[in-house]
């Protein structure tokens, strides 16, 4: 057992002086060995962190301030505010995935679990242990989990609650791909306050029982259905790292319970509803905006006479309804359109004649890009709110300056 008021174990290197001049501190090697707990570790007044390329707790840590596991070969420690962990590829083991294994119990008012690799479908985060940041009234409680191209493997209990006073906290559980179990507990709910949030954030996600979208992550209604119960879902789709960034509901959803339920797709993602939603809170379904195109290149005497053109924005998301939906208030909202980039600039004459003297030039700057279309919203089932049902296509984006 380790009492004492806080506690940083790792395997990575940190110069002598960015230790002693403390701030930010930075830790990389190319060490493979891991920080392993078995026991238990109490931070009385401080906090707890465990920095490795591999991390694993299969005991007890609990912490007055923050409990903090980073699986990777270059891990920043931050000595202030809510997300105190960076972790990315250090240059002396860039191959490396990194891996947290998070089978026992942590307490503390904020806990992060962060993983960095190469692999997109390597396993990096498994939770399958009990995780606690119970909010107060000075503080809401904040977990995370977030593995940056790398699969998180979500099991175990969630608990961000606010037993006594204060809203509900935040629990995030973030990946390239996600793998929700149907056992998971996720618990914001509040005494005294509001309900916080579930956050589910990997690239494409499908809500069905089986998988049928190749690439997907998959997230079975009944778990939405349970924990809904005791939190409001948000269910938030990325391309990051090149998926669609689309939300497809594949299952009904049914849930009596007033806690909403909120589905973002990711930049020009869609959000496609082929089974029944009928939930006692809010419904929003809101498609991805289309991200805006790059600026043409200007023309330079040195390299290129001409200018290239700006690129088109891409085009907003659409949302698509082929079932019923039945919440308390409905909200649709296609994406908005890209905007196009500017064209690049054309080459001034003086600028050509100190390169090529004596010779004429037609100055051509390039075409602006074109404004992404709008994302529409396509209705073809009936929908039922006690309140309102607010329905918003999205606007074209601008066209670039030539």
């Amino acid at each position: 057992m380790i009492n004492t008021q806080s506690f940083l174990a790792s395997t990575l290197d940190i110069s002598n002086e960015n230790f002693l001049n403390g701030g930010d501190l930075h830790f990389s090697g190319d060490s493979n060995l891991a920080v392993i707990n078995l026991g238990e570790i109490n931070a009385s007044g401080g906090s707890v962190y465990l920095l490795a390329q591999k991390v694993e707790n299969a005991g007890t840590i609990t912490a007055d301030d923050a409990v903090g596991l980073a699986g990777a070969n270059h891990v920043i420690l931050k000595q202030e505010g809510d997300d105190r962990l960076a972790v990315r590829l250090s240059d002396m083991n860039g191959s490396a995935d990194g891996r947290i294994d998070q089978s026992g119990l942590i307490e503390s008012a904020q806990a992060e679990l962060r993983t960095v690799g190469n692999n997109p479908y390597a396993l990096a985060i498994n939770h399958s242990g009990i995780t606690r940041a119970t909010s107060t009234i000075e503080r809401d409680g904040r977990i995370i989990l977030f593995a940056e191209s790398g699969t998180t493997k979500a099991d175990g209990a969630f608990d961000a609650s606010a037993p006594d006073d204060g809203d509900g906290g935040f629990i995030e559980t973030s990946g390239t791909h996600i793998e929700i179990a149907n056992t998971i507990k996720v618990d914001t709910s509040a005494r005294n306050g509001e309900t916080g949030t579930w956050l589910i954030d990997p690239e494409d996600i499908e809500i069905n029982s089986t998988s049928t979208i190749g690439g997907s992550s998959l997230i079975n209604a009944s778990t939405i259905e349970g924990n809904l119960e005791s939190t409001n879902v948000t269910i938030t789709s990325n391309n990051a790292l090149g998926g669609n960034g689309d939300i497809t509901v594949n299952e009904s959803i049914t849930s009596d319970s007033t806690n909403n339920l909120t589905m973002n797709a990711g930049a020009g993602g869609d959000v496609i509803v082929n089974q029944n939603i009928d939930v006692g809170g809010d419904l929003a379904l809101n498609a991805g905006n289309g991200a805006s195109g790059s600026a043409g290149s200007d023309a330079n005497a040195s390299s290129s006479l001409a200018a290239t053109n700006g690129q088109d924005g891409q085009r907003g998301g659409f949302v698509q309804v082929d079932a019923e939906l039945t919440a308390a208030n409905v909200t649709l909202r296609g994406g908005r359109g890209g905007n196009g980039g500017d064209g690049g600039s054309a080459l001034t004459n003086p600028s050509a004649d100190s390169f090529y003297p004596n010779q004429s030039f037609m100055a051509r700057g390039g075409e602006a890009g074109q404004g992404g279309d709008g994302g529409m919203v396509s209705v073809n089932a009936e929908i039922s709110a006690t309140g309102n049902v607010d329905i918003l296509s999205g606007g074209g984006g601008s066209g670039g300056d030539g």
